[in-house]
C-alpha cells in the first residue's frame, strides 16, 4: 500500500488511526452527548419544578387573598409559615429564570439574535422577581416589633 492509498484508507476510516479513541473507549462523563441531555433534560424539569415550588409558596402563604392590614396582621403573627412560602416562591422564581436561559442557546440561524434578546428581557424581568419577597419579610418584622397599623403607615409613605 502507497502513502496516498493509506494517507486515503485514513481519512475514510477514523478507525484505521492508531490512536483515535472509539466511543466504546471514551470516558462517559466526557461525553457531550451525556452533557447536551443533561442540560435538555433540565430545561424540561426546570418549569415543573418552578411549578411544584410555587404551589409550595401558595399553600404556606398564610395571607391567601388578603389585603393591607389584613395581610400585614396575618404576616406578623405567621413569620413561619411565610418564610416556607417565600422558599417556595423564591425557587419557583429562579427555575423560571433557567428556561429563559437555556432555551436560547438553542436557537440558531436567523431567530439568535431575537433569542439573545429575549434571554436578556427575561433575566432582566426574572431578576426583579426574587426582591419583591423582601417585602413580606420587612412586612412582618415591622407587623411584629409596632403592629400592623404601623404596617400600613409606613407602606402609605412609601
Amino acid at each position: 500500500m502507497t502513502d496516498r492509498t493509506a494517507h486515503a484508507q485514513r481519512d475514510r476510516d477514523p478507525a484505521a488511526e492508531p490512536f483515535a479513541a472509539s466511543p466504546a473507549t471514551a470516558h462517559p462523563a466526557r461525553s457531550p452527548g451525556i452533557a447536551l441531555s443533561v442540560r435538555r433534560w433540565f430545561l424540561v424539569a426546570s418549569p415543573v419544578l418552578a411549578g411544584l415550588f410555587a404551589v409550595l409558596g401558595a399553600a404556606f402563604d398564610p395571607a391567601v387573598g388578603q389585603d393591607g392590614p389584613v395581610l400585614w396582621q396575618a404576616y406578623a403573627e405567621n413569620p413561619e409559615p411565610l418564610q416556607f412560602k417565600s422558599f417556595g416562591f423564591h425557587w419557583a422564581y429562579a427555575f423560571w429564570l433557567v428556561p429563559t436561559l437555556l432555551i436560547a442557546g438553542l436557537v440558531r440561524g436567523r431567530g439568535a439574535w431575537i433569542a439573545n434578546v429575549a434571554a436578556f428581557l427575561g433575566f432582566v424581568g426574572i431578576s426583579t422577581l426574587p426582591g419583591l419577597l423582601f417585602v413580606d419579610f420587612y412586612d412582618s418584622a415591622i407587623g411584629q416589633v409596632a403592629g400592623a397599623e404601623t404596617t400600613a403607615q409606613v407602606s402609605e409613605v412609601m
